[in-house]
């Protein structure tokens, strides 16, 4: 597959920091190995701050997809869109139907249309032309007294100002 692909072994940057994911040198180091095994040449390069990581070159990083709100346009349009680090600053991928779904999400109020978008946009994501592949899902545990009537948000971002917690 690397043969039909045309990859004739170049040298393949992944920048990571130093930890700044719960042992991420060590996963990195894993996942070099396997990429070895079968014929990609991965070098990892341990860097100080995300500046370096993005600088020109890069192959592969680590990065978050916080999801900041529960719709799409928190995860995948921030993160992957026009506007976003991955397409404006670091320049690692871009996918022209993707950016046209976009504006779809921002503006519609139509939920079927903002599905089928959405539908779309995950299919490019994960079998078209995919900017990334998701390594580790964040599980999130809480505790509370049983007498405290809270329940946890639904995404890891959650919102404890006093005007939130009405």
């Amino acid at each position: 597959m690397l043969k039909e692909a045309g990859y004739g072994g170049r040298r393949i940057a992944y920048r990571v920091l130093n930890n700044y994911y719960t042992l991420q040198v060590q996963t990195a180091q894993i996942l070099k190995e396997m990429w070895g095994a079968v014929g990609l040449n991965v070098e990892i390069e341990v860097k100080e701050n995300w500046s370096q990581v993005y600088q020109p070159g890069l192959g592969i990083c680590d990065a978050s997809d916080t999801i900041f709100w529960q719709d799409p346009v928190g995860a995948m349009v921030r993160r992957y869109g026009p506007g976003s680090n991955v397409q404006r600053v670091i320049k690692a991928w871009t996918n022209e139907e993707f950016n046209a779904l976009c504006p779809v999400l921002q503006s519609s109020l139509d939920t079927a249309e903002r599905r089928r978008a959405f539908r779309r946009m995950l299919e490019i994501y994960d079998e078209v032309d995919p900017p990334g592949t998701a390594l580790h899902d964040l599980t999130m545990f809480y505790g509370k007294k049983a007498t405290i009537a809270w329940q946890a948000y639904p995404v890891e971002s959650m919102d404890f100002r006093a005007t939130n917690m009405i």
